[in-house]
């Protein structure tokens, strides 16, 4: 049977603005050619890129900080990238306090070494502060594109959804970070769905619990309320082979390496800004110029459609769950024939510590902490948006007092700190 025979009226509906919305990629396309020809020999009318640094090891080494590139194998077969930062002054011990940062959505490690001032970038202030700090990177990204059989130019190798990340990448990573550090525990910082997959992993892994001392969660996403764009909206709660049908069921939209290069970066600052406006009502007033001209080229990494579909399951059903093989075609309504499990995230013992942002529509603070066992530390942020807590100008301000004062009360006996000031 056909695929279109087992869709609903209003799934139809949607399938035709896919449709519509497929046509009009035709003359995007041809605008982008017309694009690259004019601009071609006219960038000079455009201001230079404000760094040419297009991977970790440089964005770090342009501050003369150490780096390491590792490798993690994962029990299925994928192999991980992990980046490590050493400090500038070669002579410091190497007794440092362990820190893992994982990124988000459709990202990668370059989010939080990207900023072209150096102490602003989160993972360059805690090495400056005195931890040893590891860069995570989940499956399918741009340093995980590898897999011991399977090709990514197969459908099968992004056969994997958030799941996975949870239960595998993070688990395995922070395995391998305990390994070669020599130590028992180490402390975890996840932006956005570095979030999600932290509160997944460590619901269902009480081993994990032991392993990581704390996680402290910036713009923490576990049940997102939706998207403000309506029409959007509602092909996200539609049925996941509707987003299939648009999307495939490899790479999500990696056609924007494409508009990267195509597009002088002024102009792809505002395309960024404006897609946020659209799809999320976030104005982007707290990140300056300078830093979106550098940090929006680091903003897009790979990932699978079968994450998407993931997230967008979890925004339909208004719960951090599995990934369901077998959806209902209305949302919030259970199954005759499966029940798809919610992960449970009031069994994590490991301390939680937020960071939330008052105007960012993807973090639903209420469920948030109606979720978790007692926080012993939140914090709320009134005007920060969700990218704030990677790029905002007041970062130093807002996020870093309170985050130094958890990590001194984790490492009550280190340094952190103490040799630390600002230049």
């Amino acid at each position: 049977m056909l695929i279109v025979d087992r869709l609903s009226i209003i799934e139809y509906m949607y399938l035709i603005g896919t449709l519509i919305l497929s046509i009009l990629e035709i003359p995007a396309r041809f605008i982008t050619i017309v694009l690259e020809f004019f601009f071609g020999s006219q960038v000079l009318l455009f201001p230079p890129k404000e760094h040419e640094y297009n991977c970790t090891y440089d964005l770090v080494h342009r501050f003369g900080y150490g780096f390491e590139e590792h490798v993690v194998r994962t029990s299925d077969g994928y192999f991980l990238g992990l980046h490590r930062i050493l400090p500038r002054d070669k002579s410091k011990d190497n007794k440092r306090p362990t820190v893992l940062l994982w990124h988000g959505f459709m990202m990668n490690s370059e989010i939080f070494v990207c900023r072209p001032d150096r102490t602003a970038n989160l993972a360059l202030w805690l090495v400056d502060l005195g931890f040893d700090v590891w860069l995570g990177n989940c499956r399918g990204n741009k340093y995980s594109f590898k897999h011991q059989s399977r090709s990514a130019l197969n459908s099968d190798f992004w056969d994997f959804s958030m799941d996975e990340v949870a239960l595998i990448d993070i688990p395995s990573t922070v395995d391998y970070v305990l390994a070669q550090t020599e130590k028992s525990s180490l402390t975890y910082i996840g932006f956005s769905q570095g979030t999600a997959t932290a509160f997944a992993a460590l619901s269902v892994n009480l081993e994990l619990n032991k392993k990581i001392n704390c996680f402290i969660g910036l713009a923490p996403a576990m049940a997102p309320f939706g998207l403000m764009n309506r029409f959007i909206n509602s092909i996200v709660k539609a049925s996941p082979t509707i987003i299939y049908l648009l999307f495939g069921r490899r790479a999500a939209i990696s056609m924007v390496y494409f508009w990267q290069e195509v597009i002088p970066t002024p102009l792809f600052v505002k395309f960024i800004d404006y897609c946020m406006y659209f799809l999320f009502n976030w104005h982007s007033r707290n990140i300056d110029y300078k830093s979106k001209l550098s940090c929006y080229l680091h903003l897009y990494s790979t990932t699978s459609v079968k994450v998407l579909v993931h997230w967008f399951q979890i925004i339909r059903n208004l719960k951090l769950q599995f990934y369901d093989d077998i959806p209902n075609i209305r949302p919030s309504t259970t199954s005759r024939t499966h029940h798809i499990h919610s992960y449970p995230t009031k069994q994590i013992t490991t301390k939680v510590v937020l960071f939330h942002g008052g105007s960012d529509t993807l973090s639903d603070n209420t469920l948030l902490i109606e979720s978790l066992p007692e926080l012993p530390f939140h914090k709320d942020i009134p005007h920060y948006e969700h990218l704030d807590f990677l790029w905002a100008k007041d970062i130093e301000c807002e996020i870093y007092p309170d985050l130094m004062d958890q990590l001194k009360q984790l490492y009550p006996d280190s340094k952190i700190g103490l040799e630390y000031h600002y230049e």
